[in-house]
């Protein structure tokens, strides 16, 4: 059997948006306007009582396989710049945007489970490609039904700080000349 990845991808696509949009929404959550991207993303923002705001952004991948994940963070009523120097406004800023995130994903169990944790997808393989409509759906709508149930942890993130079994904690950590960057600039 043969997979057809750029319909399965849009079926996927269609899928995030009619389930796991609106469960953000439900949770407080309020889209930031389309980046003009080639690839399907979204950024959404809900306000914190600090003034900051949670975020998340949710990006499929540049490769147009099947397949997405999301990052999730913090910012601050203040915004933030980054170490090259542009600002960013709190109320604009993605969940990308900060060197250090958390990406939510799919992980497997095991010792190598770190290793092999992967992008939501309902595989290329379970897209079948003769028309068979329901089948597709069924298998996009199982994936989304999966990362909704892990926003939980991300809801855990949020109000803790504490990373549950599909939550990676990234640093970017890039090196910025010292002299560049002063006090006054965090």
């Amino acid at each position: 059997m043969t997979s057809d990845k750029p319909k399965a991808r849009h079926v996927l696509v269609s899928a995030v948006r009619e389930h796991v949009l609106p469960q953000l929404v439900t949770r407080g959550f309020q889209e930031l306007p389309k980046p003009k991207e080639p690839i399907p993303m979204w950024h959404l923002h809900r306000h914190r009582g600090d003034g900051g705001f949670d975020v998340i952004s949710i990006i499929f991948d540049k490769n147009r396989r099947p397949e997405f994940y999301a990052a999730i963070n913090t910012i601050s009523a203040d915004g933030l710049r980054q170490p090259w120097g542009e600002f960013v406004e709190a109320n604009q800023a993605t969940a990308f945007a900060p060197l250090k995130r958390v990406l939510l994903l799919k992980k497997r169990s095991g010792v190598l489970a770190v290793v092999l944790s992967r992008w939501f997808s309902h595989g290329w393989f379970a897209y079948r490609p003769n028309d068979n409509k329901e089948a597709n759906q069924a298998a996009a709508l199982h994936v989304c039904e999966q990362f909704v149930g892990c926003l939980d942890q991300a809801e855990r993130w949020w109000n803790s700080r504490e990373l549950g079994p599909n939550l990676v904690s990234t640093d970017l950590g890039l090196r910025v000349n010292p002299a560049i960057v002063t006090k006054a600039d965090c």
